[in-house]
């Protein structure tokens, strides 16, 4: 006794083929256009609406733009000795340099590890000088101790009047919205 499987013709088998081939083609046709307009909702969501998102273009909120320095004042590996293997503290190489540098050039901090200990400060005495890097995932500056690296500006601006004879004692009329 044959079973139903050894039973076919040729001819019924080139059809089943084809059928099954025409079908499973339409399938996966259906099934990638389908793939394809999902993805490409997704391509086209936008992450931040465009009416929240700060325009890239002209000062980017620096007076007068970002600035395009390129005379390198000091590199702190091969000129200031600082560990890019990220095992000696360069905490003072660092602030060293931002303290001497020139207005208008650049601090270079090459590709590495570099360990802050200390924060080091940009003050509001130390402007138009630039710290860079050699770029994302080259340059990596890291607090040991998860602590803050940097700080910047001082902390009352403008600085406070600091002779007492020339404090002013406010004794009345000092409210809300009063000059």
């Amino acid at each position: 006794m044959r079973s139903l499987a050894s039973a076919t013709t040729p001819a019924l088998d080139n059809h089943l083929k084809r059928n099954i081939s025409s079908k499973s083609k339409i399938a996966a046709l259906i099934a990638a256009s389908a793939l394809f307009l999902a993805f490409a909702r997704v391509g086209l969501a936008e992450v931040i609406p465009c009416n929240r998102t700060a325009p890239w273009e002209g000062n980017v909120g620096v007076p007068g733009g970002i600035p395009r320095r390129t005379k390198i004042y000091r590199n702190i590996v091969t000129d200031l000795g600082a560990d890019a293997a990220g095992a000696k503290d360069c905490s003072s190489i660092i602030q060293s340099a931002i303290n001497k540098c020139p207005s208008g050039q650049v601090i270079y901090i090459p590709e590495g590890r570099f360990r802050v200990e200390t924060s080091v400060h940009v003050g509001n005495e130390t402007p138009n000088r630039t710290l860079r890097g050699a770029g994302m995932g080259r340059t990596t500056l890291f607090g040991p101790q998860n602590n803050p690296i940097f700080t910047a500006g001082d902390p009352t601006w403008p600085p406070p009047e600091e002779d007492p004879a020339n404090w002013i004692a406010i004794t009345s009329g000092a409210t809300q919205g009063s000059n």
